[in-house]
Parts: C-alpha cells; structure tokens; sequence
C-alpha cells in the first residue's frame, strides 16, 4: 500500500475542534456506528476522509435570490 492510499488518522480531541463538537459525541457515534473510526488498541481514531464527509453530509446549500 503506498502511502498516498493511507489517510491521516485523527484523534478525537482533534476531531471534535475541527467539527466543533466535544469528543464524547464522536464517541457516542463510534459506539452507535454511525461513523467509521479505527481502533488501535483502547484508542479510536477518525480517518480524515470521515472527518470530511460528516462535513459534506452537513453542508446545506444557498438558495439562489431572485430579484
């Protein structure tokens, strides 16, 4: 596997900044499997693709102003 086929993993205090959510939510989601994460050992991470997904899924467009 070359490393441009590896995404950064992110932990969940950093996740929680960029998302602007605390980390027992993101956990809470683990848990629910509502997201995918990556267990190292006790530990969850987020892949950065996720992190960027949660935010497309979120991202409601403008409506176009007709005047």
């Amino acid at each position: 596997m070359s490393r441009t086929e590896l995404s950064k993993l992110i932990d969940l205090v950093e996740a929680g900044k960029i998302l602007g959510m605390a980390p027992k939510t993101l956990r809470t989601w683990i848990h629910l499997r509502k997201i995918s994460y990556v267990q190292i050992g006790r530990e969850y991470r987020i892949k950065e693709q996720t992190i960027q997904d949660i935010i497309s899924r979120g991202t409601v467009p403008a409506r176009e102003h007709r005047n």
